[in-house]
This record gives C-alpha cells, structure tokens and sequence, in this order.
C-alpha cells in the first residue's frame, strides 16, 4: 500500500532517480557565472570601496568612520541612462546658490513623470526630509558612485531592492524644499558630493566617456566648501538648556550676527541637537621649508655683481580650479593670492583670467650669475636680534663722509603717549567689539587711553549709550 502511495506521488511531480541525477550533476556555462558575478556585484555594489558600510538613515554616514580615501578610483560610466528621458532641461546648476552650496543639479519634469535609475545598483535608502529632499532615494551603484534623486511624489521601489539602469524607481514631484515640480539629481562618491556634469553631457544624455578616473584632489576635504578658500565655518549644535545669547557669548559674537548667520529671531526657540552656524576660522597652510644650509650664504661677504628685476609669474585658470587649488600648487596661500590680485577670497575665477602668484622683485646675482641667498638666523638669539633691528629702524642710509662707509640706522618715529603714560600703537588699528556690562571708561582704561580720546575717534559722546555687540575702534 506504502509503496503504491510512493509511486503515485511520483508520477504527479515527475521525480526520478535519473532526472534528479541528471540535475545535480548539470554542468556551470560560462553564460551562468558572468550572471551569478553581475548578481553578487548588484547583491553588495561596491562592498569593498565602501567597507561593508551600508547604512539606510544618512545620505554622508561615513565622515566619521574612518573609511580610507584612494587617491584614484575608476569609474565605469558606459551603462549610464538620463533619469528623466529624453526630456532635459536644467534648472539650476551645482554650485553655491544663496550662500548655500546646491550639491546637485535640478532637471526639469512634470508632477508624475516617471523617474528612471542612471545606473543598476541596490536602493541604500528610501525616506522623507521636510526641510530639504522630499521623498527620495539614494542608490549604490557598482561601480563606486551613489546618486541620490531628491523631491519625488512617489516610490516604486523599496529599500535594499535590486534595480537595473533605466527602470523606474519613482514618480517626480515638488515636494520638500521645493519652489516647483523637478528632480534634485546628485553624483556623490564616499559620501562626497562633486558636479555630474564631470561625468554626463546632459545636453545629449550620455556619458562624456565611458571611463571616469576620480581622484582624490578632486575632493578639498576639511576645506569649506561653500566659499572654496582657506575659510573653515564654525558650527554649535544645541545642546539642552542653550540660548542665543549664551552661544553668542561663546563664540564672542553678537546675538545679531547670529541670528543673521543662521535666519533666526532673537526670541526663536532652539531645538536640541540643531546644528547653528557660529563664525569661521582662516586656515594657514605651513610655509614651505627653506633651502639647506649650505645654500645659505650671507651677503654682506658676497660680492654683488649686478641687480636683475625677476618679472612676476601668472597662472592661467582652468575649468573648476579655485584659489585653495592655485595655492597648494605653487606652494602659497589663499590671502597672499588676494593680496597680488587685489580680489576677495570668496570671488569667482573665470577660465582664462591671469592669477599672479609671485610679484615682480630685485634678485642680486654674483659673477658667476648665481642668485644670491639672503642670511637666514640659524640660532635663537640672531633670530632674535634680527628682529630687535628691525623693529628700532625705519630705514638704512649710508653716510658718504665717513671713510669706512658704515652704516648708519635712523631711529624710528616715536610713537604717540597717553597722559597717562602709556604707548598707543598707530600703526594697525585695534577694534573692540562691545559686551553686556561694558563702559565707555572701562573700554578706555583697557586700552590706555581717555574717554575723550575713544568718543572723538568713534563719534560719540560721554552720555553715549553703547550697544552690545558694537564695534569700537580703540586705536
């Protein structure tokens, strides 16, 4: 009876012991493991680059973990395909937009349209911002890049889902931080955002080449990037308790200055954990090392042959380079940089526009035709002494009476007294910025000067009431 139950069984799903012999031992084509290589590459896109970091909250989780950077990564662009067809039309560009920097770029579309992934990969998140994305999505790609697709009405894929390039993935909207119906469309790299323009001919839809080379200069990490200079911002988060004018206090700036930085009342609530912007900070980047000590040679025991004049030196600007750039290539500074060019640190270079990075000077040459090194203190004390010098002196002039042609150092101008006693500097102005408690006399007496003196080079009177926060000139 068993037996017959058996076979009856059998017979319905057709299982034998040839059949299931001959599965098993069915042969691998190479057709099938290229597949099954492409289906792991989509199952973990990336796990190597990424350190098998997949998080699904934070667009950038990986600032604070201590991914390595690689000083260059290839790029496979060649399966790229535009996310809104063949419709393209850009609305805004990526760049510093409203003193806040667009890290993407806004093409065009319909409340509806169907939104298409630029490569395959696998959906890392699928969530919902007020104040910025909307809806959107963040897919990791293969090979190496994400991109994020911002202010969508409509998901039709999930997390952790596979999908290919071209297939739809959602529906556009204006949703979020949105003025009207368009996709926020970002290329990042580590969590870095750069330009998709680098990589796609959004005029024709396609890739500018099928192969893309990142490299790591091509990121300027710990560098502010919405102004591009040696700038750092500063932020506070909020912690519980907090007021404005307790973190106005702390980074010593006015509660006015504050509230402008970051769009606030001076009766706005603060919410725990907000991030406020607070300032910034300039950033010098060391000096370079100078020359060995056998280079060194001093002048006075050298004889001078004849004075040249050294032209100065410019730099041609190309497409996406700043000033930071410029800087770190010819070994200078940002502020130096202005200074030659009479430019501000957050001005925009043009491509073509001259930057001159060393001014025209006077080189000593001997009679050989060699440079001639300036003395450098190779000690402490002739450091110091040399600077001793040149602060008592304003100016040297040889006296032609004398037999030995000595130098003779005119003594510097003295500078102006206080009645009190006391030396007010008048070479650099000096300002004082107002706190709560602080009088016209207490500000003089700090500096060493009358009450006269600080009303007639401010314009105030002795009655003055003097806000907090205000600055005062105090030289």
């Amino acid at each position: 009876m068993e037996r017959k139950a058996s076979e009856l069984i059998a017979g319905h799903i057709d299982v034998t012991k040839k059949k299931m012999t001959s599965d098993k031992l069915a042969p691998v084509t190479y057709s099938s493991q290229a597949e099954l290589l492409r289906n792991e590459e989509l199952r973990f896109p990336a796990d190597e680059l990424y350190a098998s970091s997949w998080d699904t909250r934070w667009v950038n989780p990986f600032r604070s973990k201590n991914i390595p950077f690689p000083d260059s990564f290839r790029v496979d662009c060649s399966s790229f395909v535009c996310p809104v067809g063949k419709r393209l039309k850009i609305n805004s560009e990526y760049g510093i937009r409203r003193r806040w920097m667009h890290r993407g770029i806004d093409l065009d579309l319909n409340i509806g349209d169907t939104v298409r992934a630029a490569f395959s990969g696998k959906v890392r998140i699928k969530n919902f911002e007020r104040g910025g994305y909307g809806n959107y999505l963040v897919i990791r790609h293969p090979n190496g890049l994400e991109t994020v697709y911002g202010h969508l009405s409509g998901f039709l894929v999930g997390e952790n889902q596979i999908v290919l390039a071209g297939q739809p993935i959602g529906l556009g909207g204006s949703t979020g931080r949105s003025t009207g119906p368009h996709l926020h469309f970002e290329t990042r790299f580590l969590g870095e955002a750069f330009n998709p323009h680098e990589i796609i001919d959004f005029n024709n839809g396609t890739p500018r080449r099928d192969f893309y080379v990142i490299r790591k200069s091509t990121f300027r990490r710990n560098v502010n990037i919405y102004t591009s200079t040696s700038e750092r911002i500063v932020y506070h988060r909020v912690r519980r308790g907090e007021s404005v004018a307790m973190i106005a206090r702390k980074y010593r700036i006015s509660v006015a200055e504050l509230c402008r930085l970051n769009g606030l009342r001076r009766k706005s609530r603060l919410r725990v954990g907000q991030a406020l912007r607070c300032g910034k900070i300039y950033i010098t980047t060391p000096k370079r090392k100078i020359a060995e000590d056998e280079a060194v040679a001093s002048t006075t025991t050298t004889n001078v042959d004849r004075t040249v004049v050294r032209p100065a030196a410019y730099h041609r600007v190309e497409s996406d380079e700043t000033l930071m750039s410029i800087a770190r290539q010819y070994g200078t500074t940002v502020d130096a940089l202005c200074k030659l060019n009479n430019i501000r640190p957050t001005s925009a270079l043009k491509p073509g526009q001259n930057i001159c990075y060393r001014a025209e000077r006077k080189v000593s040459l001997d009679k050989n035709g060699e440079a001639i090194a300036k003395a450098i203190p190779t000690t402490k004390a002739e450091a110091s002494a040399a600077r001793k010098v040149a602060d008592n002196s304003e100016y040297i002039d040889v006296d032609d009476d004398s037999d030995n042609g000595a130098a003779v150092v005119a003594p510097k101008a003295s500078k102006k007294m206080t009645p009190g006693g006391r030396k007010i500097a008048t070479s650099k102005q000096i300002y004082y910025r107002v706190r709560k408690g602080d009088t016209l006399k207490s500000i003089a007496r700090r500096y060493g000067m009358t009450v006269n003196q600080l009303c007639r080079i401010n314009g105030l009177r002795k009655t003055s009431k003097v806000k907090v926060g205000r600055s005062l000139r105090c030289s």
